[in-house]
């Protein structure tokens, strides 16, 4: 019989090691896969970043449901809060714009 506070504790640390080695993996990947290999450029590139950061985010929230664990969850809505704005800032010139970004990128991550 496993005791549950181990689980918690190892899918935990498993998430925050998993966090912090997946964003640079993300970037790697973005950089050398999709701009050196496919020559993808720009506003494109920003856009396989942020499908790389989502499903990043995606993994986390999985682990969160099945360990029942808050910590991954934490993380996991802090990306995708964190992509969502980032992505609102990027596309947008003015105040409504962005706002509206953000309102699209919260309807397209939901």
């Amino acid at each position: 019989q496993a005791d549950p506070i181990k689980i918690h504790v190892l899918a935990c640390l498993a998430t925050y090691m998993f966090f912090l080695t997946g964003i640079p993996m993300a970037s790697h990947t973005n950089f050398t896969l999709f701009a050196a290999t496919f020559g993808v450029r720009k506003s494109n590139l920003t856009l396989t970043w942020l499908l790389l950061m989502w499903l990043l985010a995606a993994s986390l929230l999985l682990v969160a449901t099945l360990f029942n664990a808050m910590e991954p969850n934490t993380i996991a809505v802090t990306c995708l809060v964190s992509t969502i704005i980032y992505a609102a800032t990027t596309f947008s010139d003015n105040l409504p714009g962005c706002i509206s970004m953000m309102a699209v990128s919260a309807l397209v991550t939901c």
